[in-house]
């Protein structure tokens, strides 16, 4: 599982249940693949995917919380901010052995 990009993290109690909200969540895991490659708006993400656009700011709000999105901004010619996300990770690997949960997060490439 090791690569020399990745990221070994043996997190505690109050993050796991965070890891696993997010990885076992079809739509994160969905958004998320949207944001890999490149950077998008959540109308972007949502005309995309088909998943509905109320949807996709939940589960971008989620994503934010864990610190998995990078988020850039920029105001229209008409005043009006956007925000476009791209994902920080492109894999995550967990397992569970012995009471000890593992993680691995290989990181994005900017």
């Amino acid at each position: 599982m090791q690569s020399a990009k990745s990221v070994k993290l043996i997190i505690d109690n109050d993050n796991e249940d965070a890891i696993f909200t997010v990885s076992s969540d079809r739509f994160c895991r969905k958004v998320i693949s949207y944001i890999i490659g490149e950077q998008k708006s959540v109308k972007e993400i949502s005309n995309e995917s088909g998943i509905p656009i109320g949807t996709v700011y939940r589960k971008i709000h989620l994503l934010k919380k864990q610190n998995l999105l990078k988020i850039t901004g920029v105001i229209t010619t008409d005043a009006k901010k956007v925000f476009y996300y791209k994902s920080r990770i492109r894999t995550i690997y967990t397992k569970y052995e012995n009471g000890v949960f593992d993680v691995e997060i290989i990181p994005n490439s900017f």
